[in-house]
């Protein structure tokens, strides 16, 4: 389709015309024979269109490298869809266009339109893979306006996230699930202290969950569940396996105040380290500092540890009100504060 062969390989044409003939290329009647006699030579072989041509050779193929544009070009030619529960991501690049590109100027990026360009890509990245979060939340005396902040959001936040991530990637049904991990003192919660939403598409399940809790009691000692939390997140030691797909961008949020129990440190952090390495997580923390008189003007070491085993960020949050900008921002460190205000919108 571009006139002539590619300069510096060996380029092979695929076509059922027998009297084909294209100078500097081998021709060959169908997929099967090309590909056999490309591979006797060739260590790597790669296969560039068109259309029926990366439908046939899906079956053979062991890797794809996809580029996602922000245009919507005319044509009736596509790519065939990509099975998710086939192929995993390995890597991702975010490369800028460059300014003479059509789409430099967001042409055909739909409802993405309004958000800032490195937002939008971020978007586009996440809506392809998909993203995975889970909220691990103290529950409480001291948590009681951070619960009451979530709930007032939720659904628009929820929504318009959802919205987003869809309409950046068409063809991933469920760009975001989310599910959570809410603990307490043991005297309040029974033996396991935690209760617990596994990944859902559908936010309400969380919804119900933060509704049902009512904030109260909390170690005398200072120290709560944490670890029992981060326990159950992460399918450690006996938990019910949450089911996190290492072929999502999969992402925890711790939300507490507290510390860990020095024995109970090294299970936690082992779960953080698990989840990192199977399932390529990121952990983050937001130290809400205690409530009342006793807010602190530094994070908990036993937090820091946790987001610095899970490759994550952490934060030191007294405002309630800031809950939901604070959690997107480290959720999208591209977007800025009007991408923000955009999402918080109903």
């Amino acid at each position: 389709s571009i006139g002539r062969p590619l300069p510096g390989r060996r380029n092979i044409v695929v076509t059922r015309q027998a009297d084909y003939c294209a100078p500097g290329c081998e021709v060959y009647g169908d997929l099967g024979t090309a590909l056999d006699v490309a591979t006797v030579a060739a260590a790597r072989v790669c296969v560039i269109g068109g259309a029926q041509i990366y439908a046939q050779a899906m079956e053979r193929a062991d890797r794809l490298v996809i580029t996602h544009v922000r245009a919507s070009p005319g044509g009736d030619t596509t790519m065939p869809p990509v099975d998710p529960t086939t192929w995993t991501p390995v890597g991702r690049e975010t490369i800028d266009p460059d300014p003479a590109d059509s789409a430099a100027t967001g042409a055909g990026t739909g409802s993405v339109d309004g958000f800032s360009d490195a937002f939008t890509r971020r978007l586009a990245a996440d809506g392809a893979t998909g993203v995975d979060l889970f909220l691990v939340l103290d529950g409480t005396g001291s948590m009681t306006r951070y619960f009451s902040a979530a709930l007032r959001q939720w659904q628009t936040l929820t929504r318009n996230l959802t919205r987003v991530l869809q309409q950046s990637a068409a063809e991933q049904r469920f760009p975001l699930r989310i599910g959570a991990a809410v603990f307490k003192d043991v005297q309040s919660y029974g033996p396991t202290s935690t209760t617990v939403v596994d990944l859902s598409t559908d936010p309400d399940d969380v919804r119900r969950l933060l509704a049902g809790v009512r904030p109260g009691g909390g170690a005398a000692t200072g120290l709560d569940p944490v670890h029992e939390g981060l326990l159950a997140a992460t399918g450690s030691e006996g938990a019910r396996p949450i089911d996190w797909d290492p072929r999502r961008r999969a992402v925890m949020l711790l939300i507490t105040d507290s510390n860990i129990a020095r024995a109970n440190r090294p299970a936690a952090l082992d779960g953080v380290a698990r989840f990192v390495r199977e399932f390529n997580g990121t952990v983050h923390v937001i130290d809400t500092g205690g409530g009342g008189g006793d807010t602190r003007t530094t994070v908990r070491n036993d937090l820091r540890r946790v987001a610095d085993t899970g490759n994550g960020t952490i934060q030191l949050l007294g405002d309630a009100e800031r809950l939901w900008p604070n959690l997107l921002r480290t959720l999208f460190p591209e977007a800025t504060d009007a991408d923000i205000q955009q999402l918080l919108r109903g």
